[in-house]
């Protein structure tokens, strides 16, 4: 059983902060998803993806940081990702709105532009294993 005079005073200033710290970072996440989901320049699936991104980014450095990876070649390769995603995915706003400035559908420009995404997707995967082994 815990009592208060096993818990030393730094404990506790360190438990509040900790704590308080949470609770700031949880004020903040709900402040970012307003503001995404407060724009109307941006379509549904940009929304979701941006809360995707805001979600899986402290999740993805929390677990590099417990195996020791250099938070540089996390974040990058994280980045790198989530920029193939958005010119892989048929349905984003660059490649409706570009479809829609050249004149095509949207299927046919992804087409086009799918294995140019797919070559810098590769090339990204050896730099980052190069990196991470040396």
């Amino acid at each position: 059983m815990l009592i208060a005079a096993d818990y030393p005073f730094m404990d506790v200033f360190w438990s509040m902060l900790v704590f308080f710290v949470w609770i700031a970072w949880l004020l903040l996440l709900f402040r970012i998803f307003a503001d995404i989901f407060r724009r109307h320049d941006t379509s549904g699936w940009v929304k979701a993806a941006w809360c995707v991104f805001v979600i899986v980014l402290p999740i993805v450095t929390t677990l590099a940081n417990a195996v020791g990876a250099d938070m540089t070649v996390v974040i990058g390769a994280t980045l790198s990702a989530s920029t193939f995603g958005s010119h892989a995915c048929f349905y984003t706003d660059a490649t409706v709105l570009t479809a829609q400035a050249t004149g095509t559908t949207p299927y046919q420009h992804a087409i086009t532009q799918l294995p140019y995404a797919l070559i810098a997707a590769a090339l990204s995967v050896v730099a980052y294993l190069v990196v991470a082994w040396f």
